[in-house]
C-alpha cells in the first residue's frame, strides 16, 4: 500500500542531562493514515512527545507526568497506540479539527499549568472534577481515547472539539450523566457564586463556553444544573450583542 509521508521530523539531540555522554537521537515520522514511528534512544519523554506533536501539526496541551529518558523503537503504529507506548500509564485525549486532522494532544495528570487569575473556588471546582474517577465508556468515544475509560475533562473535551457529530454528542451524554449523578459536583457547582460558575466554565470548555452551556440548559437532569447554566448562558449572549 502507497503511504504519502507528510512530514517528518528528524532530530539531532546531544543533550547530556546526565542520560549518557553518547548523543542522543530521535527520528519521528507522521504519515497520511495516521500512523507514526519512533527511534528513541534515552530521549526524554518530553521532547518525544513533543516531536510527535510538531509533526503531526498537533498543538501539545500539558506535560508528560514523568519526564524520565525513552528508549523505544516501533514503526507505523496509530498515534494512540504510540503515544501509550511513550507515556505509559499516563491520560491523555486526542482532540480533532473539523476537517479530521488532528488538532491537539492533551496530556492529564502532568505538572499542574499555573492559574493564577482563577480565584480558589473555581480552583477548588476544577479538583472536584479532576478528583472524579475515570468512567466507563466504549463506541466512538472509546475508539477516540483508545481505551475503555476517559476521565471528565478528556470526555468534554471530546464533546466540544472532536470532527464527528455523533462522537461529540455521545462524550456530552457520558459527561452530563457522570455529572447529574454525581451529588457532591451538582452540590458545588450549583452552590457557587455565578462569577466563580463563570470562572469555571471558561476554564473547562474555553472558546466553547457558550455550546457547553447550552447543551447543559437543556440536557441535564438536574434542575439547578440547568437554570445555572441558562442564566449564565444569558451573559455570553448579552457581550455577543
Amino acid at each position: 500500500m502507497r503511504v504519502l509521508l507528510i512530514s517528518v521530523c528528524v532530530l539531532t539531540l546531544a543533550v547530556e542531562r546526565g542520560l549518557a555522554e553518547q548523543p542522543t537521537h530521535e527520528v519521528v515520522s507522521w504519515c497520511e493514515d495516521g500512523r507514526v514511528s519512533v527511534h528513541a534512544h534515552r530521549v526524554p519523554r518530553g521532547d518525544v512527545v513533543r516531536a510527535i506533536a510538531r509533526s503531526s501539526g498537533a498543538t501539545l496541551r500539558g506535560e508528560p507526568k514523568d519526564d524520565g529518558p525513552v528508549v523505544t523503537n516501533f514503526e507505523r503504529v496509530p498515534i494512540v497506540e504510540g503515544l501509550v507506548r511513550v507515556l505509559g500509564d499516563q491520560d491523555f485525549a486526542l482532540v480533532y479539527r473539523k476537517n479530521g486532522t488532528l488538532g491537539e494532544i492533551r496530556l492529564y495528570g502532568g505538572p499542574p499549568a499555573p492559574a493564577p487569575s482563577l480565584s480558589s473556588e473555581a480552583r477548588d471546582l476544577l479538583e472536584l472534577i479532576d478528583r472524579h474517577p475515570q468512567i466507563p465508556i466504549s463506541g466512538k468515544v472509546g475508539e477516540v481515547l483508545g481505551r475503555p475509560s476517559a476521565s471528565l475533562r478528556e470526555l468534554l473535551g471530546i464533546a466540544m472539539e472532536n470532527a464527528d457529530a455523533a462522537t461529540r454528542e455521545d462524550a456530552m451524554r457520558i459527561f452530563l450523566g457522570t455529572i447529574d449523578d454525581d451529588a457532591d459536583i451538582v452540590s458545588a457547582v450549583t452552590s457557587v457564586d455565578e462569577d466563580v460558575w463563570a470562572e469555571w466554565v471558561q476554564s473547562t470548555a474555553g472558546d466553547n463556553a457558550r455550546a457547553f452551556l447550552a447543551q447543559v440548559a437543556t440536557l441535564a437532569r438536574s434542575a439547578p444544573l440547568r437554570t445555572r447554566a441558562a442564566n449564565l448562558l444569558f451573559r455570553y449572549v448579552d457581550v455577543a450583542r
